[in-house]
């Protein structure tokens, strides 16, 4: 679940809106457990933040080294998410940023070669669909489905979220 404030606050939402089955962990979810399965798994992989630009009112700056970890571990907590996840269940990628390198490129990769496909997401708040291209690289047309939510949409920080 990340830190132990962001678990506190997760399994308090979920009580508050009356879901008793939901399991909350923490630690390395990269290593979660073998043989554990769900029917959804929610994905809130560690980002670069750039979605936090209102509350932080600077664009956070991540080296390429940096970058590169991150997406590596975002992918790795996308693949064990789907591997922990009962065929027919679903999993919800998620992050905090705008970088589609951590995006639909994340998601791109993992489509090439998981179990999985993308299911349009039906919000009843303003987004954007995902992007298909950036910077010369072209993406898996399937993350279209996915949902960008910009800061000027709700007036809040921004949001990826990718229904797998």
């Amino acid at each position: 679940m990340g830190t132990e404030g962001r678990g506190r606050a997760l399994l308090g939402h979920s009580d508050r809106v009356g879901t008793p089955n939901v399991l909350g962990s923490s630690g390395d979810g990269r290593e979660f457990p073998a043989g554990a399965t769900f029917e959804r798994v929610l994905v809130d992989v560690p980002c670069s933040a750039q979605g936090t630009l209102r509350k932080k009112s600077k664009l956070p700056t991540r080296s390429k080294g940096f970058m590169k970890k991150i997406t590596r571990a975002q992918e790795r907590l996308l693949r064990r998410a789907i591997e922990v996840t009962r065929p027919g269940g679903v999993v919800l990628y998620v992050t905090c940023t705008f970088g589609p390198e951590e995006n639909e490129a994340v998601v791109s990769r993992v489509l090439a070669d998981a179990p999985v496909d993308v299911e349009p997401l039906d919000l009843a708040v303003p987004h954007a669909p995902g992007v298909t291209a950036w910077q010369g690289e072209v993406f898996d047309a399937r993350v279209a489905a996915a949902a960008r939510i910009y800061p000027h949409h709700l007036d809040s920080g921004g949001l990826f979220l990718c229904r797998l």
